[in-house]
């Protein structure tokens, strides 16, 4: 593996339109407006809170094949919501960059 591969650099599907700008004045002044407004610790806050969310929310009346679908997406979706809560997150030049360890706890520094 190399370096990169315990840096995680992670793009919203939510900011994906703004790509269709590509290197357009318009889509740099709209991604640095962006960066001067993001709040990074809010945001790995509120992963933080949809991974616990999804970790209580309950089952709805469904059986057999379907059950096991929503219990394998729920899983799915604690593990993104809970990765992406756990980054440290850097904000440099325009670029966001959130370093995850996926080391287990021992075998952290």
């Amino acid at each position: 593996m190399n370096s990169q591969a315990e840096t995680c650099y992670y793009e919203s599907k939510a900011y994906s339109h703004l790509r269709l700008e590509g290197g357009s004045a318009a889509g740099a002044r709209t991604m640095g407006r962006m960066a001067q407004d993001l709040d990074i610790d809010a945001m790995l806050s509120r992963f933080r809170e949809r991974a616990r969310a999804v970790r209580q929310r309950g089952l709805p009346p469904i059986e057999g094949p379907e059950r096991k679908r929503f219990m394998d997406q729920a899983r799915t979706d604690y593990m993104d919501y809970a990765i992406i809560g756990d980054a440290t997150a850097t904000l440099e030049n325009g670029i966001l960059t959130l370093q995850i360890d996926l080391r287990p706890e021992s075998a952290r520094s």
